[in-house]
């Protein structure tokens, strides 16, 4: 969840580092307690406060830096690749049977 956290952080809420329990809610009912189980060791940090519109909000801010430049690496290597460079990937391992 780690990971999966700090990923739809980035890509599907634009809030790089920030897992709302929205998110956490949609995917099981026991994704509060590993959510816990994150902030023990210091990975993440619970945050209730306001979004950028001063409306409530709540979930949990991941404070591994590790992690986080993990996934802006990813994400910055993906966007940099060439449309035919993804075409190719993996294209030497396709035979043909006939």
């Amino acid at each position: 969840m780690h990971g999966f956290g700090a990923m739809n952080s980035l890509l599907r809420f634009g809030t790089p580092g920030f897992v709302p329990d929205e998110y956490l809610n949609g995917i099981t009912a026991e994704t509060t307690v590993t959510a816990q189980e994150l902030c023990s060791p210091g990975l993440w940090r619970r945050y209730d406060g306001l979004d950028f519109d001063d409306e409530p909000v709540g979930g949990y801010v991941i404070i591994d830096r590790e992690m986080l430049e993990m996934t802006l690496d990813a994400h910055d290597h993906v966007a940099k690749m060439d449309v035919d460079d993804v075409n190719d990937l993996g294209e030497d391992d396709v035979t043909d049977d006939d």
